[in-house]
């Protein structure tokens, strides 16, 4: 099983494991994901799920996931939309209360697809959760053709 850094997500701690290597008409390597919609869920789901608070790149990911534009989701967050684009560049970091506001509104969002993301945890947890000062790790998902999902986390 290969590994696949997935940098296109605009995320950079993103592994996948799975084969993607594959040949065009001409015979030279190319990358190819399958179900690319559902690899972003698994990610988003990962993403909603970490430790620690959101960083600019995880909140443009999620946002953009969700099908906001910045404006809506600051018009959601009652925030200035300038405020968000300031999140997303990495000049202000999102309070703790506002992550824990944007992650249940992205999971609410992204729920109907498949009943496949919930926060299954109470406000205390989600608290504890966003509070956290961690170091990001890679978040590492393996491929599985043979399921439904086609992706889920690595253990």
């Amino acid at each position: 099983m290969d590994t696949y850094h997935y940098t296109e997500s605009g995320l950079k701690n993103i592994i996948i494991n799975g084969d993607f290597i594959d040949c065009d008409d001409q015979g030279n390597e190319v990358i190819t994901i399958p179900a690319l919609g559902m690899l972003h869920l698994v990610i988003a789901k990962g993403l909603l799920m970490q430790e620690g608070p959101l960083d600019g790149d995880e909140i443009k990911f999620l946002r953009t996931e969700a099908g906001f534009t910045q404006a809506a989701l600051a018009e959601l967050l009652h925030r200035d939309p300038q405020t968000v684009g300031r999140w997303e560049r990495g000049d202000t970091k999102i309070e703790a209360i506002t992550d824990m506001v944007l992650r249940q509104i992205i999971a609410e969002k992204l729920q109907p697809e498949r009943n496949f993301i919930t926060l299954n945890t109470g406000f205390e947890t989600q608290s504890k959760r966003v509070g956290m000062v961690v170091k990001k790790s890679q978040l590492t998902i393996k491929h599985t053709p043979e399921k439904e999902e086609h992706y889920s986390f690595a253990s």
